[in-house]
């Protein structure tokens, strides 16, 4: 059995070796200041995409967010598809419209001519956009990819319906989107997300059938698995991941198999210089990172 008192003379002995230390070296610098020193948030250090449009300063999945971030302009802009009771693509990223209208109704509930008729309360700063109208309707999702055609900004689309999620998206949803997709970006690039893997495999094979090679599809996961990371490989799959869920350790081994990878959402400027050093190719923010 130990005794407790070497457990105190132990902490006593490291406490003075702190002091010493500090005393020796006083301008010693932390973990986080060398890697400000060494990685800067410069425009291409990464590529940056605008989380819902630039959400920080403006109601998130809105025109206003949506023209703001193309004033930036960041890199990519990411967005989620859901449909209306009539088949309509619109943009919101819950199933309801409790969050961001005020109203507890389902998108798939409401046809296009009603749900555009609410106008978007939620968020972050929507009494600055009142005199627009159009900028706090839900928007349509060709009105989207026009933004991002317009300012240069590559389309991230989250696929989002009402299925169940052991089942894969169905294929008129998915070939919907194409349609309204390619009809405005044409062969610009595209990046299609998704929690469902086999939506996504489904729809990679639509698109392998046309023999289109803009598109990039990833994994939305939380959690990387590491053993499934040459499956990935084989299907033509890359990740979007979760960074405040994994270790960097973890991100590093996703870029050593040779994907793709997205870091979602980090709005912490140390956060993103250590993705950084992992080489990740896209990180997702509510607002502007870079110096």
């Amino acid at each position: 059995m130990s005794n407790p008192g070497n457990a105190v003379l132990s902490f006593a002995k490291r406490a003075a070796k702190k002091v010493e230390n500090t005393a020796k070296y006083p301008y010693r610098y932390t973990r986080k200041q060398v890697l400000r020193r060494r990685v800067k948030l410069e425009r291409d250090s990464v590529s940056y995409v605008a989380h819902r449009g630039l959400s920080a300063l403006a109601p998130e999945n809105t025109l206003a967010a949506f023209r703001l971030a193309a004033e930036v302009p960041f890199d990519s802009m990411e967005t989620d598809i859901r449909r209306t009771r009539d088949g309509k693509l619109v943009l919101m990223h819950d199933a309801s419209l409790k969050r961001m209208c005020g109203l507890d109704v389902l998108v798939k509930d409401l046809t296009l001519e009603e749900i555009r008729a609410i106008p978007v309360i939620g968020g972050n700063h929507p009494d600055q956009y009142t005199d627009d109208p159009d900028a706090l309707r839900v928007p349509l999702l060709t009105e989207f990819l026009e933004v991002c055609r317009d300012s240069g900004m590559v389309p991230m689309l989250e696929l989002k319906d009402n299925w169940d999620v052991k089942e894969p998206l169905p294929y008129d949803y998915l070939e919907d989107v194409i349609k309204e997709v390619t009809g405005i970006m044409e062969d610009r690039p595209v990046i299609y997300v998704s929690f469902n893997l086999r939506s996504l495999v489904r729809m990679k094979k639509m698109y392998d059938r046309e023999n289109k090679d803009n598109v990039t599809f990833c994994h939305l996961v939380q959690t990387i698995d590491l053993s499934r990371l040459s499956t990935y490989k084989r299907h033509g799959i890359n990740l979007s991941v979760n960074g405040k869920k994994n270790k960097l350790m973890a991100i590093k081994k996703v870029k050593e198999a040779g994907l793709s990878e997205v870091i979602w959402t980090v709005d912490d400027p140390d956060q993103a210089r250590l993705y950084i050093t992992a080489n990740v190719d896209w990180i997702a923010s509510n607002g502007r990172l870079w110096e």
